[in-house]
């Protein structure tokens, strides 16, 4: 069994996305961030992984007329997926989210993955109305 990903590696990623959750009124509980209004709930998770080191970038809508669950897991939202399906370049992408690998420095990995969410993630959330 592989340790899991570092609590420090964790927590410098969460205090890069505070700010920019915040700015596009997200609110955060743990590793999941909210975005609340009367019709969707928009949902982004950091998963690290317990097992592997190795982390995922999930995306979620709730179709609230269909689930009023306030801060559903991710697996029980009405539509949920995996980031890597939509950045441009997976291998980056995996060596980033791979924290087995020395490849990138701690600060490499968090200027990826806050830029993913910044360019992929949140603008995709923007787009989904009812």
């Amino acid at each position: 069994m592989q340790n899991p990903v570092p609590k420090e590696d964790v927590q410098a990623i969460m205090d890069e996305l505070e700010p920019l959750m915040l700015r596009h009124d997200y609110q955060r509980r743990g590793g999941t961030w909210y975005l609340f209004n009367p019709e969707l709930l928009r949902i982004f998770d950091f998963q690290a992984g317990n097992y592997r080191k190795k982390a995922y970038l999930n995306l979620a809508v709730v179709l609230r007329a269909l689930d009023d669950s306030s801060r559903p897991r991710i697996q029980d939202c009405s539509v949920y997926g995996r980031l890597d399906s939509l950045v441009p370049d997976i291998e980056k992408h995996e060596l980033a989210t791979s924290f087995g690998e020395p490849v990138m420095t701690q600060a490499e990995r968090v200027a990826y993955i806050v830029r993913v969410v910044q360019t992929i993630a949140l603008p995709l959330h923007a787009e989904l109305n009812t």
